[in-house]
């Protein structure tokens, strides 16, 4: 009796088919953040047109993973101002150590494909806000 239980359970979970890529592409119109990779950086942060605040994080890291929902509402509060770039360090390291990356959370912003002001470690929202003004 207790399978037939568990068998209808499942199969209430599962009366609707799950369109994975309708959902990984409805997830990106909510993030606001680029990803950017080693291969990419030069285009993505060095070339682009509006002051680039490049994340540098790990999956790992307790603190990056504070202070990413937090660069998502600076980046749509920001747009137009400021893009916000993500850079995974384990999956793309030549472009941390390019740049001299030692810990992590490091936030790095570029301007007309120059370095202009780094801040190392999490912080609050409003500190990263001044910080970009001051900058940019």
């Amino acid at each position: 009796m207790k399978s037939i239980h568990t068998f209808k359970k499942w199969k209430k979970c599962t009366k609707r088919p799950v369109d994975i890529e309708t959902k990984i592409i409805k997830l990106k119109l909510f993030m606001a953040t680029k990803n950017v990779t080693d291969e990419n950086f030069e285009i993505e942060v060095l070339k682009s047109s509006k002051p680039t605040l490049v994340d540098f994080w790990a999956e790992w890291c307790g603190p990056c993973k504070q202070v990413g929902p937090i660069l998502e509402e600076i980046s749509n509060e920001m747009e137009n101002q400021v893009v916000i770039a993500k850079h995974n360090i384990d999956d793309h390291p030549n472009q941390p150590t390019k740049y001299g990356v030692r810990g992590i959370p490091t936030m790095l912003l570029f301007k007309s494909g120059e370095l202009v002001a780094t801040k190392v470690g999490a912080t609050t929202k409003s500190n990263i806000v001044s910080w970009i003004k001051e900058n940019i």
